[in-house]
């Protein structure tokens, strides 16, 4: 955890806030919609990892355990359905909440994402405030245990 509030630089005026920090994975193969979305959240006061793909965001949730993900469902080697199917079955990663963030908007496509495990679905082009209300409304809280070795 501390490289990656170093990697934003959190750790630099090590103040009570940085101890609140929520840490949101964006996945998303179109890299303009991450850089636009991610700066968003980051201005936001969000720590925003980053993948360009379903695999990609599998392997990285598993080894950062974010507190929440905020899901592309239509993207190559691996589709945010099949990502979030993935996520939603492994022990590890069942828990953590994934919001759908898709151009796909017809009730079978919403349909299908609550279907593999979305928690929540918002269309593109993104709402930044709708969007940061829906990930308040996860209750998400930062796990005191994450902070330990940032606080010696």
């Amino acid at each position: 955890m501390r490289w990656m509030l170093e990697q934003h630089g959190c750790l630099s005026n090590m103040d009570a806030w940085v101890i609140l920090m929520i840490v949101l994975l964006l996945v998303d193969d179109d890299e303009m919609s991450r850089n636009l979305i991610g700066s968003g959240l980051a201005r936001m006061g969000y720590v925003v990892l980053m993948a360009a793909n379903g695999r990609e965001g599998v392997e990285l949730a598993s080894g950062e355990s974010p507190h929440a993900i905020l899901m592309d469902l239509r993207m190559p080697e691996m589709d945010g359905f099949e990502a979030t199917k993935r996520l939603k079955s492994h022990g590890q990663t069942s828990r953590i909440p994934i919001v759908a963030i898709t151009a796909l908007n017809r009730d079978g496509d919403v349909r299908r994402a609550y279907q593999a495990g979305c928690d929540s679905y918002e269309i593109k082009p993104v709402n930044m405030a709708r969007l940061n209300l829906k990930i308040r409304n996860l209750g998400l809280r930062a796990r005191p245990e994450e902070w330990a070795d940032v606080l010696e």
